[in-house]
C-alpha cells in the first residue's frame, strides 16, 4: 500500500484561499467546512490517481474532526483519493507519552512531540505500507524528513511538489525503509 500523509493548511489551501466562508466547526446541516483551493485538489488527485496512493490525514484538523468526517468533506471539494485513516494524536495519548519518558535517553514533553513522531507511530502500526510521502508545509518530521515534500504555504501543493511526492511513492526512493528504521531506533532510545 502507498500512503500520502496529508496536511491540509498550506497544502490543499494557501494564503490566497478564501477562509471567510469557512466556519471552524460542523454546520447545522452536519457538514464540515474545510477551506480548499481547487487547483491544489487537482494536483493531489493527479498524484493519488497516478500512484494509486491512499490518504492518511496528518493535519491538525484531525484534532477536532475525525478522518471519517474529513474524508467526505475533502470529497465534497473533489478529492478523489481514498482517505483510510489519521495519524494518532500523541499529545493526548498519556500511555505513549509515559512509554517515551521511560525509554533510554532524553524524555519528551508534549511541546516536543512532532508530527513526524505521529506519522512514525502510524507507520509502525501498518507494516503493509510499501512507500509513503508526507505533504506538509511544516518541517517537524524527525527522522522521516527524507519523505517530506514541504509545500510553500503561499501557493499550496504545486506541480514540482507532486513530482517529488510521485518519486517517493513509485520512484527510486519507493520501498526505502531507512527513515522508518531510524524512527524505530529513536523510539527505542537508540541513536538512529
Amino acid at each position: 500500500m502507498r500512503i500520502v500523509f496529508l496536511d491540509i493548511d498550506g497544502v490543499l489551501n494557501h494564503f490566497g484561499t478564501n477562509w471567510e466562508d469557512v466556519p471552524w466547526r460542523h454546520q447545522p446541516d452536519g457538514l464540515l467546512r474545510v477551506p480548499i483551493a481547487p487547483e491544489c485538489v487537482v494536483r493531489l488527485n493527479r498524484l493519488t490517481d497516478e500512484t494509486r496512493a491512499r490518504i492518511v490525514i496528518s493535519s491538525s484538523w484531525r484534532r477536532f474532526a475525525c478522518w471519517q468526517d474529513l474524508g467526505p468533506a475533502l470529497a465534497r471539494h473533489g478529492v478523489t483519493g481514498e482517505v483510510v485513516g489519521e495519524t494518532p494524536d500523541l499529545v493526548s495519548d498519556a500511555a505513549w507519552r509515559e512509554m517515551w519518558r521511560t525509554r533510554p535517553r532524553a524524555p519528551v514533553e508534549h511541546e516536543q512531540i512532532q508530527r513526524g513522531m505521529e506519522i512514525g507511530e502510524w507507520l509502525l502500526a501498518h507494516p503493509e505500507v510499501v512507500s509513503f510521502a508526507i505533504l506538509d508545509d511544516g518541517s517537524d518530521m524527525v527522522c522521516l524528513r527524507p519523505h517530506l515534500v514541504q509545500t510553500d504555504p503561499n501557493v499550496g501543493l504545486d506541480d514540482p511538489d507532486v513530482e517529488s511526492a510521485r518519486r517517493l511513492l513509485v520512484g527510486d526512493l519507493a520501498g526505502d525503509s531507512s527513515a522508518l528504521d531510524a524512527w524505530r531506533a529513536a523510539r527505542r532510545g537508540e541513536e538512529p
